[in-house]
């Protein structure tokens, strides 16, 4: 079995780097791929590409939330068949945003095209959602516009988690591949 840590925010880069250790695993003939996540974030397109690329591969893999799976990392933790969770870990899911630039100069146009680009990244994302826990797109279409942040019992209750584990808190830093982030910082 293969262990991969994904302890980074969600960027070409490190979903790059995920993209080809999953890759490299698979064709030296892993069966199992184990993938832990620690992560804020990033950048949802970035994230959206990570899951329809690994979503092929579902059969061989498993996510774990080590503690933090925020935006865009969620969609990362959707790709994998089998779905875990230490009891303290977290989910955020969160609309996309509007960059700064463009808010601050208003043209109605770049607005309005802007707008319908986050009307359908959310689509996206509740779609992966919904395909993930077979639930309606609604409920996470919902939760995205709200802002949600779920714990374990409640990502478990929308079937977005299959278990819940107390042994996983002890499981980072175990794996052979570290995809990390300078600015995540391991004691």
């Amino acid at each position: 079995m293969a262990i991969i840590n994904f302890l980074a925010d969600v960027n070409e880069q490190n979903v790059q780097e995920l993209l080809q250790q999953v890759n490299f695993c698979l064709s030296i003939g892993e069966k199992q791929i184990e993938i832990n996540i620690v992560s804020r974030g990033g950048k949802i397109q970035q994230g959206i590409i990570a899951y329809d690329t690994l979503v092929k591969n579902r059969d061989f893999i498993t996510v774990n939330n080590l503690g933090i799976t925020d935006s865009a990392a969620v969609m990362i933790f959707c790709s994998g068949k089998v779905r875990k969770c230490n009891p303290n870990a977290t989910f955020l899911l969160h609309s996309t945003f509007v960059p700064d630039i463009i808010a601050k100069q208003f043209d109605e146009d770049k607005m309005s095209r802007n707008l319908k680009n986050v009307q359908l990244i959310n689509f996206a994302m509740s779609r992966i959602l919904a395909t993930t826990t077979n639930d309606n797109k609604t409920v996470f279409l919902d939760m995205i516009d709200k802002s949600t942040e779920l714990t374990a019992f409640q990502a478990q209750a929308h079937n977005l988690v299959n278990s819940i584990n107390s042994t996983l808190e002890k499981a980072v830093l175990k794996g052979n591949i570290n995809i990390l982030d300078s600015s995540i910082k391991i004691h």
